[in-house]
């Protein structure tokens, strides 16, 4: 099974990026801290880095080693009924810090739940998302399925590596709920459960950018995270 939704998306990804000859491509770390406050109230944040890495095919790309972004999240999430969770955050971030340094801040609303299948896990995201820029603003929704198994076994154990794939659907407007723009964010990846229970993951993901629109633009992310519960 996990070799079959490999092979999936890995044809996806490759006949996506196909599309261009030259796909520019970004690294983007982050660090996630998350830890609890009282009985079903927990809180997370995120720091998150953006870096331009060039691009596939020939030609240089003017992102190439550049600071891209720079970026702070932070969450409170309430615990509901099988699992199941609401959460509110808020995003300070700041694009080219180096150069022009336009801000963005958002306000996050959010429900999420896992559903097990089997040997699978499946977790499911959606956001509501204002976003506030310096000269706009946006709605957005967002839809996010990520399917996850150990690589060994039946129950993933400290010191094994897990699987996940996934994908994301994106919905934005402007305030007018005019302009519509529908996004896509799909990947595969790789992980590592330790002793202490953080977790170090390496994800691939292609992202579509307007999608059914003659100003379509795709990119490939190579995401790495620390997760640290604390």
């Amino acid at each position: 099974m996990v070799r079959k939704i490999s092979a999936i998306l890995f044809v996806a990804i490759f006949f996506a990026t196909g599309l261009s000859a030259q796909v520019p491509m970004v690294w983007e770390p982050d660090i996630s801290l998350s830890g609890n406050i009282i009985g079903q109230w927990s809180w997370n944040t995120k720091f998150v880095a953006r870096f331009g890495m060039g691009q596939l095919g020939e030609g240089n790309h003017s992102d190439a080693g550049r600071l891209l972004l720079a970026e702070a999240q932070g969450f409170i999430n309430r615990r509901l009924v099988g699992g199941r969770r609401i959460t509110l955050g808020f995003l300070y971030g700041v694009e080219e810090p180096l150069d022009q340094a336009n801000t963005e801040k958002r306000i996050i609303w959010q429900y999420s739940f896992r559903t097990p299948t089997g040997n699978w896990s499946l977790a499911h995201r959606a956001r509501i998302e204002q976003r506030f820029f310096e000269e706009s603003f946006q709605h957005r929704l967002r839809y996010r399925i990520v399917a996850e198994r150990p690589l060994q076994g039946d129950k993933l154990d400290a010191g094994e590596f897990y699987f996940i794939a996934g994908s994301e659907l994106l919905l934005s407007s402007d305030e007018q709920i005019k302009n519509l723009r529908l996004d896509n964010r799909s990947g595969l990846g790789i992980g590592m459960l330790f002793a202490n229970e953080h977790r170090l993951q390496f994800e691939l993901q292609h992202r579509a950018q307007r999608l059914f629109d003659e100003r379509y633009g795709s990119r490939l992310w190579l995401l790495s995270s620390w997760v640290v519960p604390l």
